[in-house]
């Protein structure tokens, strides 16, 4: 993730991960759990890896993408897991990015726990980031074994506001709804196709109309990957090159990850204009990752199963 995101800490965070990198393995914050915007977690994680880097210079930090636990997992004995930390004498903390319990099978589950507790018994310090929403399930659910249950419910969690994240690329040359419609006084009739990712005529004025709200389901589509519907306060907001405010939101994205063309639309909840842009990349990226990563919000085959509660 590039350096044009960025997240504003909530205040009551900061004494809190201040003492972590003090105070590393304390049972007080041992796991920290961090919960709700998987774009703040991931930028959260990665520059808590670098502040224990800075202050532990000569001990070990491990960080794991959500494949690499997963891999890691499955591949290592039981036995493994258990005394890791003999093999990682200087180790001082691990983070793991994207920790999803539905991706896992019980008896991988359980093995994560024991990986997971065994840290923690020796004062490492588990730092991880997840979208799943551990309140739905339950020591009884099926969805997770009680094993992977209790180290949850005997770690610190928080939940990080899907608001505090923002993307700051400036979005001034993107196409405005008023200049949409100006040019298409002129230009509409003259023009009968358009390249993947052009933004052509009438992009933004010949919409459908639809009702825009700040927790709105989203058009995502990218080619031989999918179309999903996920809720657009999942992801970033975005200076509005009208009213100057943080407030756009995606509400659209047809993308292609062979060429890389792309155009997302976003819309202003402060003073109602559309934008639409082929110039993001990086937020397109982002949005192709939170697809492979996220299947459920599929919208064809999945019905969605989370719920994000947010007042329009």
């Amino acid at each position: 993730m590039t350096n044009n995101f960025s997240f504003r800490l909530p205040a009551e965070l900061e004494p809190v991960l201040k003492h972590v990198v003090e105070q590393p393995g304390d049972p007080l914050y041992n796991s920290l759990i961090f919960t709700g915007s998987e774009v703040a977690g991931e930028l959260l994680i990665k520059q808590l890896k670098e502040n224990f880097a800075a202050a532990y210079p000569h001990r070990e930090t491990l960080y794991y993408t959500d494949q690499e636990v997963k891999d890691f997992i499955r591949k290592s004995p039981t036995i493994l897991l258990q005394n890791f930390y003999k093999l990682h004498i200087s180790l001082v903390a691990v983070f793991i990015e994207n920790l999803q319990a539905s991706e896992f099978s019980a008896e991988e589950q359980d093995k994560l726990a024991l990986f997971l507790k065994s840290l923690t018994a020796h004062k490492i310090q588990v730092i991880a980031c997840t979208q799943s929403v551990w309140e739905q399930y339950g020591k009884n659910s099926d969805c997770m074994t009680r094993e992977l249950w209790s180290w949850f419910m005997s770690g610190r969690d928080y939940s990080l506001p899907y608001e505090n994240v923002f993307y700051n690329k400036d979005l001034s040359g993107a196409l405005t709804l008023t200049k949409d419609k100006k040019r298409c006084k002129w230009f509409s009739q003259l023009i009968n196709s358009h390249c993947f990712g052009e933004l052509y005529p009438g992009i933004l004025s010949d919409e459908p109309e639809r009702k825009f709200t700040r927790n709105m389901k989203m058009e995502l589509g990218i080619l031989w990957i999918g179309t999903f519907e996920p809720y657009s306060i999942l992801f970033p907001n975005a200076k509005c090159p009208v009213c100057g405010e943080q407030t756009l939101i995606p509400y659209s994205c047809i993308a292609s990850p062979l060429s890389g063309g792309h155009v997302i639309r976003f819309y202003c909840y402060n003073c109602k204009e559309r934008i639409a842009t082929n110039d993001a990349l990086d937020y397109f990226h982002m949005l192709r990752d939170f697809s492979l990563k996220n299947p459920f919000w599929r919208a064809k085959k999945d019905k969605c199963t989370y719920t994000i509660k947010q007042k329009d």
